[in-house]
């Protein structure tokens, strides 16, 4: 009979040998497991090819962009450079832009950054500045009885001055009223190129400022053929007006639309919002205003009829 003393010793020792073959037991178990384990992860999920697939793609869709700003001497501000640093991150053709700044004016890089459907033109003009089309045709373009959309960046006249400036930056007065012409008289002669030139030649067009007169809206639309009348700034007389298929330009202050001063067309009311011909954004030209937007943003406003 084994003393009662060495039985609990040897109890003991038999209970401290059993934990810790069960834990060996345990650690060797967890060491399969993560063994086995990874390699089962990583024949099914190759995770650093994949990292490194994500890594070479990155920098094979991201453009490099080598851009010295001091190129511009500080024609444009940082915040215009930024803009189209993030633009070339979406569009790599803005790379080309950036990269050849200096063969831009400082205006057309400020207006490509506020407005990114100037990129084709902006992109074209080291190669078309100060040409334009002699056999301008407006046919493609026109639907009669509808007032055309017309850009005052299009190819065909944008290039072409107009006072120190061009007509795709300075030229939106003379286009709305361009297109309110051909919508209302079907002369497809009336484009942007011919009534800017009128414009400049009979004095609507402060030289000073390269700013469009507003005189160019009842005068000079008088000049062109057209009858035309201030109107106040009311909901009802101006719905009033579009349902006579009479157009309405407006004189617009920095908003939606610009953030110096613009023109715009208003060409009908439809489901509670007025229908609008940009000339500077085929966008917003696709999208209805409600009068509460327009009204702050109305500086003066005419209709416009035969």
């Amino acid at each position: 009979m084994i003393p009662e003393r060495k039985f609990h010793v040897k109890r003991r020792k038999q209970t401290v040998r059993y934990r810790f073959f069960k834990l060996l037991i345990r650690i060797a178990i967890l060491v399969l497991i993560v063994h086995f384990g990874g390699e089962f992860l990583r024949s099914y999920f190759p995770m650093e090819k994949t990292e490194k697939s994500i890594r070479k793609n990155a920098e094979r869709n991201t453009p490099e962009v080598s851009f010295d700003a001091g190129d511009l001497n500080g024609a444009v501000s940082g915040e215009v450079i930024d803009s189209l640093e993030a633009m070339a991150s979406d569009n790599p053709e803005v790379v080309t832009v950036l990269k050849n700044s200096a063969q831009y004016p400082p205006r057309l890089l400020e207006s490509l950054a506020k407005n990114p459907e100037l990129l084709a033109f902006t992109l074209d003009y080291p190669e078309k500045k100060g040409t334009w089309n002699d056999n301008i045709d407006l046919s493609g373009q026109y639907e009669p009885g509808q007032i055309p959309l017309l850009m005052q960046w299009d190819e065909d006249w944008g290039y072409a001055p107009y006072g120190d400036g061009m007509i795709a930056l300075d030229g939106c007065g003379p286009t709305c009223l361009s297109m309110v012409a051909v919508g209302l008289t079907g002369d497809t002669s009336l484009n942007p190129k011919a009534v800017a030139a009128f414009s400049e030649e009979k004095g609507y067009l402060d030289a000073k400022t390269g700013s469009t007169l507003w005189a160019l809206m009842t005068d000079g639309a008088g000049e062109l053929g057209l009858h035309s009348t201030e109107l106040s700034l009311d909901k009802d007389r101006m719905i009033h007006e579009l349902s006579q298929g009479h157009p309405i330009i407006c004189s617009m202050r920095p908003g939606d639309f610009t953030t110096i001063g613009h023109f715009i067309v208003l060409y009908g009311y439809k489901d509670g919002k007025f229908l609008v011909r940009a000339p500077n954004s085929r966008n917003r030209s696709k999208k209805s205003w409600s009068y509460k937007t327009l009204e702050p943003q109305i500086k003066n406003l005419w209709t416009f009829s035969r």
